[in-house]
């Protein structure tokens, strides 16, 4: 019953958006015309539409030879850690020596007791004298606190022991003994089936992409449905 209510809900909707995309004035000689052609174009698409709702989850050849692998999503954070340093303008330097402070690359001599700070000049009542300066390096990336680990330029907590982290995903390491090959983020039955379903998603969700391209609604609609019938299979267990 969901699944009939659900199909529905996707139907009117569409029914909707396409009427709205109907109602721009096309370049025609007579607005009645246009109007006569809008209704039979919409009745033909929402017709279609229709029919490729029957195609919703249908499955392909492959899709009981592979699996996708168990997964754990996890948040990944910027670095913001220097050991040994100092953090400034994202970047970490050694700490500057005594008496000095630093700005930057560069240490600068801090101002006695009763002088005016004035950039890369202390002044007091009539006297000015240039601060004493050195170079502390061009300065190195943040690191990620301890107890994380680094991918692609995030910090993420380890995953837990069985499994693999990339990025924002934890995958189950090991494939199950009825689905032994490795097929990156899922598992075949043997290396035929996996670059056959590799080769159908790729090709299903690139002419999705063209159809939206070329503003082509129930095409994109058709197209979208098949590329996700080709990522439809089930979880490892």
């Amino acid at each position: 019953m969901k699944t009939i209510v659900g199909k529905c809900l996707v139907a009117s909707f569409i029914s909707v958006t396409l009427l709205a995309c109907a109602s721009e004035t096309p370049d025609t000689e007579s607005l009645s015309e246009t109007a006569e052609h809008q209704d039979a174009l919409t009745a033909a698409q929402v017709t279609e539409l229709f029919k490729l709702l029957t195609k919703i989850g249908k499955k392909e050849a492959y899709s009981d030879d592979i699996c996708w692998r168990e997964s754990v999503g996890r948040v990944g954070a910027l670095p913001s850690t220097c050991p040994g340093g100092e953090k400034d303008g994202g970047l970490c330097y050694p700490a500057c020596a005594e008496g000095y402070d630093g700005v930057g690359p560069v240490c600068w001599e801090i101002c006695p007791a009763g002088y005016a700070d004035v950039g890369a000049l202390c002044h007091r009542f009539g006297q000015t004298f240039a601060k004493k300066a050195y170079g502390r390096g061009v300065g190195s990336p943040m690191s990620c606190a301890a107890g994380l680990e680094e991918d692609a330029g995030l910090c993420y907590e380890p995953c837990n022991a069985g499994y693999e982290g990339v990025g924002p995903v934890c995958w189950k390491s090991a494939c199950p003994s009825a689905f032994p090959v490795e097929c990156g983020a899922g598992c075949a039955k043997d290396l035929t089936t996996c670059l056959k379903a590799t080769a159908n998603q790729s090709l299903k969700s690139l002419q999705f992409i063209s159809t939206v391209v070329s503003q082509d609604v129930v095409g994109s609609i058709s197209k979208g449905i098949d590329a996700a019938n080709a990522f439809n299979v089930p979880i490892c267990k």
